[in-house]
């Protein structure tokens, strides 16, 4: 093979991607800031405690705390989603505790806009998912999941505010009102 990127080393978003729309429900600075004590194997959760802030002014990204106390939460692990986490971590060095899910091959955060553009990119075209003219986000994919949780298992509100972590309902609300309307017909 070529040489390998720290892009390159993310088989588990590449195939998450495409396979399990990449943590349902996460934004994509959560799923930066994992640490593998965030992943709970045995009882098949990952616990959301962080997100990344980006390096700025010299500083280095960094795990911080969430916006909002209801940013704190568990999400499911799926079976295949374990899956695939295990065997990464299986295929990593960097497997501590404290260590991030997904890291460089010196064992830092993967910067954002590097998962941004070169690994959800990757993954968008070899689904089909990149029309050229409008890009897919990683912040598509939670819109997705968002959608699935209100239209296909017809969750309420409150419940769809509490997955995705938003501090009120008004603001899943405001986001996501057409898809409401559009659940209850």
């Amino acid at each position: 093979g070529g040489a390998r990127t720290p892009c390159s080393r993310l088989p588990t978003v590449r195939e998450t991607a495409a396979d399990q729309a990449v943590y349902p429900g996460m934004s994509l600075s959560e799923v930066l800031a994992l640490s593998w004590a965030d992943v709970d194997f045995a009882a098949g959760v990952i616990h959301v405690r962080h997100q990344l802030a980006r390096s700025r002014d010299g500083i280095p990204a960094h795990r911080v705390a969430p916006k909002t106390r209801a940013s704190l939460r568990e999400m499911p692990l799926l079976p295949q989603l374990a899956e695939v986490l295990q065997r990464h971590r299986r295929g990593t060095r960097f497997t501590a505790a404290s260590d991030y899910v997904f890291a460089t091959s010196r064992g830092t955060p993967l910067q954002h806009h590097n998962v941004s553009k070169r690994v959800l990119r990757r993954a968008a075209i070899s689904a089909g998912l990149d029309d050229g003219d409008r890009r897919l986000r990683f912040h598509d994919l939670r819109h997705t999941f968002a959608s699935h949780l209100i239209i296909d298992i017809r969750l309420d509100v409150a419940q769809v505010s509490r997955i995705l972590g938003h501090a009120r309902t008004s603001m899943t609300l405001d986001t996501y009102t057409h898809l409401f309307e559009q659940a209850r017909h």
